[in-house]
């Protein structure tokens, strides 16, 4: 078992790499609410890939990237396997490029990501 320090650099690299990590099979239902400026994310996982499900927990980041290149954490969290499929709501800015999702189970290491576009969002 990793510390909090190591679990947040494997998160970070996965979320900074050029290519979505596959480790972790997710999936997301998106809805974008263009009043209040979020996003909806209905987020599943392959849980043939994830050690914790039933047990423990996944770490999760969801990270808005700028045209620019730089990103943003806008969210950041532990959700516990009994709340798997997980629903999130977060905010993103008008200079969203594309929204990262990473996720890590704790248990294996083994870690995924999604790269969603902001024009499949209709924004």
């Amino acid at each position: 078992m990793l510390d909090r320090k190591a679990r947040d650099a494997a998160l970070r690299d996965a979320l900074e790499g050029p290519l979505a990590s596959t480790q972790v099979g997710l999936s997301a239902d998106l809805d974008y609410d263009k009043a209040d400026s979020t996003i909806t994310i209905g987020l599943r996982f392959d849980p043939g890939t994830v050690a914790s499900i039933p047990a423990s927990s996944v770490d999760l980041l969801v990270a808005e990237i700028a045209r620019t290149g730089k990103g943003t954490i806008i969210e950041r969290a532990a959700a516990p396997a009994e709340a798997l499929p997980l629903t999130l709501t977060v905010r993103v800015t008008p200079s969203l490029h594309e929204l990262r999702i990473v996720a890590r189970d704790p248990a294996s290491g083994r870690v995924g990501s999604l790269v969603i576009p902001a024009r499949t969002l209709r924004l």
